[in-house]
């Protein structure tokens, strides 16, 4: 996962391949705030966000956790705190769309992301 220092273990990409079955994404036991991120390779407007969890016994680790969408790596334009594990799949939904370059999946405490997949649904914002 993309995390502050570029470490991870599960191999960020993951998430991003289009298989909801395999290829985990997550981060280690012990990290503290962990967090995925992705660059969509330009403004958008961002509509919701579908997040694949694995259904296994570390689909409960992962909640208390925040889906962000920024304009840059240090400022956020919107977010959706999502405190419950329940669920192998979690919706998140932006209204009105936010607009950003990034979404960032952060935890608000120590624990594991553990995912199979992120779709994010949006329109491209032309210039």
């Amino acid at each position: 996962l993309t995390a502050p220092d570029g470490t991870g273990e599960g191999g960020a990409n993951h998430a991003l391949d289009g298989n909801r079955l395999e290829g985990i994404s997550q981060t280690g036991a012990k990290d503290c705030h962990p967090w995925w991120q992705t660059h969509l390779g330009g403004d958008h407007e961002i509509n919701h966000v579908i997040i694949f969890k694995k259904p296994d016994s570390f689909q409960h680790k992962m909640k208390k956790f925040h889906v962000e969408v920024l304009k840059s790596l240090e400022e956020a334009t919107a977010e959706v705190f999502h405190k419950s594990a329940a669920g192998e799949i979690i919706g998140v939904e932006f209204k009105p769309p936010a607009r950003g370059e990034f979404v960032r999946i952060r935890m608000e405490e120590c624990g594991i992301i553990h995912m199979l997949q992120v779709e994010v649904y949006g329109t491209p914002v032309s210039s």
